[in-house]
């Protein structure tokens, strides 16, 4: 009786053993399928209608200029939720809501200067919204992978794609005068002005400022490596001290005020005579 318990024991550890065994064995697949999974890139999402040719949406993000603009979608547009507070900076909301979801304008509604204006800023404030959401994300991916906001001007950042961003968390729709667009470069994580003269006069505050780095947060892998190499000053060969600079700086500042000096009309010579004419007044 002994040794069959005993060995009944046994065969009861053993098969515990290679339950942990097989538990572990699971576990460990279920988290490196995980990690792998992560890793990989980011599915974009389901693509929706794009809007018709005739309407509004396509008419604005078609105009010269405005191909740094997303195509929000229609139901991004009509959601009560994604309206919250506009109103309020919006003048004539409920007109310029309606314009904006639908059809192209007519050289009529186009002479109403200060609707079209309502419409423009309006579906700035909800593009800015929806840059930040996943479909916008997406979008915006799409238009750095073609380079439509241009490539970085640093020569240590060749070829680079630039994404666009705000200087300001404020809606301009609450000031008098409206932001610049910049461009952020994510190898020398430097900002830059639009290279064309088009981009200059868009509205900066319709792109915010988080857009870049929330953008690499959803997809990492596009992240490009910190520049490895710098420019160092030389002459003749020799690298230039770093306290050269305000060493100059000291030498123009004197000149300048020796210059001045000597300038001056008041200026009066110890001997009592005038300096310019070398005779006493």
């Amino acid at each position: 009786m002994t040794r069959r318990a005993t060995g009944k024991s046994a065969e009861t550890r053993r098969s515990a053993a290679s339950k942990k065994t097989r538990s572990r064995t699971v576990v460990s697949s279920r988290v490196s399928s995980c990690g792998s999974s992560l890793s990989h890139r980011r599915e974009p999402p389901a693509d929706t209608e794009s809007p018709p040719d005739d309407s509004w949406l396509a008419w604005f993000c078609g105009r010269p200029g405005n191909e740094v603009f997303l195509v929000v979608d229609l139901a991004f547009i009509q959601d009560p939720f994604n309206l919250v507070d506009l109103a309020d900076s919006v003048p004539r909301f409920g007109e310029a809501l309606g314009v904006i979801t639908g059809k192209k304008p007519t050289p009529h509604r186009l002479a109403d200067t200060s609707l079209s204006a309502s419409a423009e800023k309006l579906y700035g404030l909800v593009h800015r919204r929806f840059t930040l959401s996943e479909r916008g994300l997406y979008l915006i991916y799409q238009k750095w992978k073609n380079r439509t906001y241009g490539e970085c001007r640093r020569v240590f950042c060749p070829h680079q794609p630039l994404l666009p961003t705000g200087s300001t968390d404020t809606p301009s729709a609450l000031h008098d005068t409206p932001s610049a667009l910049h461009l952020y470069c994510p190898r020398c994580m430097d900002v830059y002005r639009p290279s064309h003269a088009r981009h200059r006069a868009v509205d900066g505050t319709f792109f915010p400022p988080s857009l870049p780095h929330l953008f690499f947060m959803v997809y990492p892998r596009y992240r490009p490596e910190l520049p490895q190499e710098e420019h160092v000053p030389r002459i003749f060969g020799f690298e230039i001290h770093p306290s050269a600079v305000p060493y100059q700086q000291r030498i123009a500042d004197r000149k300048d005020r020796r210059k001045a000096k000597r300038e001056s009309p008041d200026r009066i010579s110890t001997d009592g005579k005038n300096p310019k004419m070398g005779i006493p007044k």
